[in-house]
C-alpha cells in the first residue's frame, strides 16, 4: 500500500484539537489539501508515546483507499489539514512519498 512520510503538528484542545494524539495504526483521520476531498490515511511508524498538542513530529501514513481514491494531491511539499469529521485537528506537510 502506498503512503508518505509527513511532518505534522496537532492543534491544542482549546483551538478545536486534542490535548494529545497517539499515532498508532488505529489512528485514521483524513488529510485535506486545499479545498479538495478528504483523503483517508492510517498513521504508522510515528512516535510510540502520545504526541502533545503543539508538538511537531515526523510520521508515516498509508493511503487507505488507493487505488480507488486518487491521492495525487499528496505530493512532496504538499501542505494539508488533518481532519476528524469537520474539525481541523492538525496541519502537516508531505516530506517523501513511499511506494
Amino acid at each position: 500500500m502506498a503512503g508518505a512520510k509527513v511532518r505534522v503538528q496537532f492543534v491544542a484542545s482549546d483551538a478545536g484539537g486534542r490535548d494529545q494524539v497517539f499515532l498508532s495504526e488505529t489512528y485514521r483521520p483524513h488529510f485535506c489539501v486545499g479545498n479538495g476531498e478528504y483523503l483517508g490515511v492510517q498513521f504508522f511508524g510515528g512516535p510510540k508515546a502520545a504526541v502533545p498538542a503543539g508538538a511537531t513530529v515526523e510520521a508515516q501514513v498509508r493511503f487507505v483507499y488507493e487505488p480507488e481514491v486518487n491521492y495525487a494531491d499528496l505530493r512532496v511539499g504538499a501542505q494539508f489539514r488533518i481532519m476528524e469529521g469537520g474539525a481541523i485537528v492538525g496541519v502537516g506537510k508531505v516530506t517523501e512519498l513511499l511506494a
